[in-house]
Order: structure tokens, then C-alpha cells, then sequence
């Protein structure tokens, strides 16, 4: 009887894949644009991804990866956001022609020595690279990135008074605890601060950068990086700010706006 059961099943998975092999190309896309992946079209939708037609400043991106990853999170990069980088470079502990990847050489691809890595990735970059882009992006392998609006955000003018004037770093203060490794000693008046801050320690941390907005505020319309993204992730943000964008694909979005109360001027923009 279980011999039976697992036949029947296999023949049934066998079914849904063969059917949607046969998928015309068109339905597949539809279906594509109304998945849902970890409930993100909501937070997805709130973006705008910018439509200037200038392509400066140049940018070359530079991403931190290792030989495993090769295959799933830096191809997904390479498939998606690397695409619109004026130049994209992987940096990792072997090198791979048919990625683009370099090996970082005498260093360790530990998680131990990732500072030793990213100096030594800086120095292979400014070697090769110091006088071709006005900008360097450094992301890890599981980020995504809307190059349109890191560019947009680069051109504003509060950043061109500045730049040639005074060295240049943006990014997101993320510094969230002590090293764990390290030893450290605190007195029972610090203990007890921490004691009254530590079931909100996350919000209490970011009180001083803006705060932590939810729902339909937990995004700007103009953002442009996140972090912890895995492959499948990247390739949905990437269908939902491109693909399902366009004009013939409109019709699947619009089937699910009812449910999620999509705004014509966020979805398509």
C-alpha cells in the first residue's frame, strides 16, 4: 500500500512539473509576478526605482564571496543588480573566469579574518582600478542593490558640494554589540542599565538614526541596499522592480492589488 501511495505521488509531482515545463512563457511570468516571496510585494511596492537616464557617476562593485558560493549567491548577483554596475569584481578565495571572480592571496577565507580580506581587497581594487570610477561599492554576497537610485542618491547635491573636496564614505552605522570574544568588565550600575534596555536594545539602538519604522513606512521610495538576501530572494526583488513593471505584465499585478491596496503611482513607476 505505501509502495502505491509513493508512486501515486511521484506521478503527481511528475504531472505539476511537466505542465508547468508547457507553461506558455507568458502565464509562467504571471504567475511569477503575483508569487509572493516571504510576504515582500508589500514592502516591495513602496519602492521606486529611478527612471534618470544618466548613467554617472561611474561605480565599480566589489563583492566579498568564497568558492562555495560561487554558484548560488554571487551568480545570483552577477543575473540581477551586478548587471547595472559600471564594472562588477568578486573578490574571494579562489578565482573563477567563467564568475569573474579574483583570489585574494594570502589570506585567510575565514569568517576570523574578514578585515585582513577586505584590506587586501581594497588594495587590489585601488591598484587596478584608482583612476577608471568616481565610486567603489563594497557588498557581501547576500546583498541586493537598486543601482538607479544609488546613483540618484550620489548625484544630490548635499554629496557633489563634497565630493573633491573631502574624502567620501556612505553606509549604514552598523555596530550593534561588543565582541562576544573579547573579555571586557562592567560595574553593577552599567549591568543595570543594560538589564533595563536589553528587551528593546534593537529600537533603543537606532533612536539616534532615524528609528525603526514598520508596515508601509518601512521603506523610502528611493532605497537602495539590502542586506541578508539570499538567491532566490535576489531574484524575486529583481522580477518585482523590473520585470513585472513592465507594461505587458501589468495585468498580473493588477489581479492582486485589491488584496494588497497597491497604489498605481508606487507599483509602476
Amino acid at each position: 500500500m505505501r509502495r502505491w501511495l509513493c508512486l501515486a505521488a511521484i506521478a503527481l509531482i511528475a504531472i505539476h512539473v511537466n505542465a508547468h515545463a508547457s507553461m506558455p512563457k507568458h502565464n509562467r511570468r504571471r504567475d511569477e509576478c503575483t508569487e509572493d516571496y516571504q510576504q515582500s510585494n508589500v514592502a516591495l511596492n513602496l519602492i521606486q526605482v529611478s527612471s534618470s537616464d544618466v548613467v554617472l557617476p561611474r561605480i565599480l562593485c566589489f563583492v566579498n564571496t568564497i568558492s562555495p558560493n560561487h554558484a548560488t549567491k554571487a551568480q545570483a548577483i552577477k543575473d540581477t543588480w551586478g548587471k547595472r554596475c559600471d564594472k562588477l569584481v568578486f573578490l574571494s578565495n579562489v578565482t573563477d573566469n567563467t564568475l569573474g571572480a579574483v583570489a585574494i592571496a594570502d589570506v585567510p577565507s575565514d569568517h576570523s579574518h574578514l578585515w585582513q580580506k577586505h584590506k587586501a581587497s581594497m588594495q587590489y581594487i585601488w591598484n587596478l582600478y584608482r583612476h577608471d570610477f568616481d565610486w567603489f561599492y563594497k557588498a557581501d554576497d547576500d546583498a541586493y542593490v537598486i543601482m538607479e537610485n544609488l546613483r540618484a542618491y550620489l548625484r544630490s547635491p548635499e554629496i557633489v558640494m563634497q565630493q573633491d573636496v573631502v574624502p567620501l564614505q556612505l553606509g549604514h552605522r552598523f555596530r550593534l554589540t561588543d565582541n562576544l570574544t573579547e573579555y571586557y568588565v562592567r560595574d553593577k550600575h552599567l549591568l543595570e542599565e543594560y538589564q533595563q534596555r536589553w528587551p528593546h536594545w534593537f529600537n533603543m539602538y537606532h533612536q539616534g538614526i532615524g528609528g525603526i519604522q514598520w508596515k508601509e513606512n518601512c521603506c523610502a521610495p528611493d532605497s537602495i541596499a539590502f542586506h541578508y538576501v539570499g538567491p532566490d530572494y535576489m531574484r524575486h526583488i529583481e522580477r518585482q522592480l523590473y520585470d513585472c513593471r513592465k507594461d505587458e505584465f501589468k495585468g498580473a499585478v493588477d489581479s492582486v492589488r485589491g488584496v494588497y491596496h497597491f497604489a498605481d503611482d508606487i507599483v509602476f513607476s
